[in-house]
């Protein structure tokens, strides 16, 4: 299949409704336009590693010194970085440390409805359970 070029005009359109603005950009985030087209501002700096794994749950606040935090909750810790990349544990003493992964539940209920013959056993190997999470 060919592509279709899209002759898309630079700058973004926020007036009216978004039919109004139809075949115009409306929302944009860390770009700017260069001879009429699209390029990327400086973009996403790195930060040093807060965790091994994924983090569940992440914030980013400023104090009112205009002090910039970060703030980051993983299965099993809780970290805070400030803008300099300062990096703090500040997990509570007493956390159990949660669930990597989620673990499906391929017993009675579990999968879709339908799969399988009606009336066959299946073994229970227990109920759902997610991931856990942090809310910050």
């Amino acid at each position: 299949m060919p592509l279709i070029p899209l002759q898309i005009p630079a700058g973004v359109y926020r007036n009216g409704t978004e039919f109004q603005g139809s075949n115009r950009w409306r929302d944009a985030n860390l770009v700017r336009w260069v001879e009429n087209t699209m390029r990327p501002v400086r973009g996403w700096e790195n930060r040093v590693s807060l965790g091994t794994t994924a983090p569940r749950a992440a914030i980013a606040w400023q104090d009112t010194t205009s002090d910039r935090w970060f703030a980051a909750g993983f299965h099993d810790k809780l970290v805070v970085s400030t803008e300099s990349n300062i990096t703090t544990d500040i997990t509570p003493a007493d956390l159990t440390a949660g669930t990597l992964d989620a673990v499906a539940n391929i017993g009675y209920s579990g999968g879709f409805y339908g799969l399988g013959f009606y009336g066959t056993e299946r073994a229970d190997t227990g109920n759902y359970s997610e991931a856990t999470t942090w809310s910050l």
